[in-house]
């Protein structure tokens, strides 16, 4: 016989308190199910808005307009947890086997929670417990995020008021770097090359990297951000500000990897030798942790050539878009020339 999600639970060790775990704390209140899941975090859009809520950018029929930021970088169910089987748990073993052991208990028991959630999807009464079932499915992680943003959300207004001595406020620079890391991996760029990859002649590897894409996202995202921190005193730090009439724009995939070795290409889901990792912050400042030093070294004045070739490697890294406070930066940004 098969073993249940629940042996599975049970052989490593985890008691299952069921009715502690999910659980609506109100009575009677309807509950706030997230099906429309930003995997671009609107109030980071708002750094290019002069209202407070739309910014420009360009449109699948190639026109340029200003949308509100609620509706951008956004899908439909994107952050849908699916149930964990034995099959799943064993395959997400094996990848947290391979990190670094600074961060395995943490995916460890990350892995441990999908466990128990998977074991709540199981049991909870498909009509009765409908509100329930969609809190875990729809919520988990959307609620995740959200906590990341939230933690940044203080450091990142600072920045943009020009106070860097806000990265100097207790987890300030480790909440940067995490939401950064996090924001990497969470988008459908981040998706589709997981997508992609599953492409090896075994079929059931295959379906596994599919069927987990959420949750290998969160992984990298972890490991990112944790081996951004670990090195971090190894790295060049730059912070790029931009006072030329070109402004940084952004995109549906903001945090990008300029090293000069790949300059000019799109991710072809092989890992690089080197990164320089790029996250524009504002159009007006630029944050970099990177391996080289061709984008300069600490506070550096950008030139107009550093913001149009930055600029171009977002248009070049984007899934559908870019984004700009204005409809002449999105028109003044193109493709290199084949």
């Amino acid at each position: 016989m098969q073993p249940t999600i629940a042996m599975c639970a049970r052989q490593r060790g985890l008691t299952l308190n069921l009715s502690a775990e999910k659980m609506p704390s109100g009575q009677g209140a309807k509950m706030d199910i997230k099906r429309g899941n930003h995997y671009i975090w609107a109030h980071y859009l708002r750094g290019w808005s002069h209202n407070q809520r739309d910014v420009f950018h360009r449109t699948k029929k190639g026109n340029i307009q200003a949308v509100s930021t609620k509706g951008l970088g956004r899908e439909y169910e994107f952050y849908k947890l699916t149930p964990l089987d034995n099959v799943d748990v064993e395959f997400l073993e094996r990848w947290i086997s391979k990190c670094d052991p600074g961060i395995k208990n943490f995916h460890y028991g990350f892995l441990r929670r999908m466990i128990v959630y998977s074991c709540l999807l199981a049991v909870l009464d498909p009509v009765k417990d409908k509100e329930k079932r969609d809190d875990i499915t729809f919520n988990t992680i959307e609620e995740l995020h959200t906590t990341i943003e939230n933690d940044v959300r203080p450091t990142l207004d600072a920045l943009r008021n020009g106070n860097f001595l806000a990265l100097e406020e207790e987890n300030a620079l480790n909440n940067l770097i995490s939401y950064m890391g996090h924001q990497f991996s969470r988008t459908k760029v981040f998706r589709n090359i997981i997508d992609s990859s599953a492409r090896s002649g075994n079929q059931t590897i295959n379906e596994l990297m599919i069927k987990n894409n959420w949750f290998l996202a969160i992984l990298v995202g972890v490991n990112m951000g944790y081996s951004t921190a670990m090195c971090y005193e190894t790295k060049n730090v730059v912070w790029l500000i931009n006072n030329t009439d070109t402004r940084f724009i952004t995109s549906d995939n903001p945090v990008i990897n300029v090293h000069p070795e790949v300059l000019n290409r799109k991710p072809n889901g092989i890992p690089p030798s080197h990164t320089d990792l790029y996250f524009p912050i504002s159009p007006t400042l630029g944050y970099m942790v990177n391996d080289s030093d061709y984008w300069g070294k600490g506070k550096v004045e950008a030139t107009n050539e550093m913001v149009v070739a930055l600029n171009r490697q977002m248009l070049i890294r984007c899934d559908e878009t870019v984004y700009g406070d204005s409809m002449e930066i999105i028109k003044q940004t193109k493709l290199p020339k084949a």
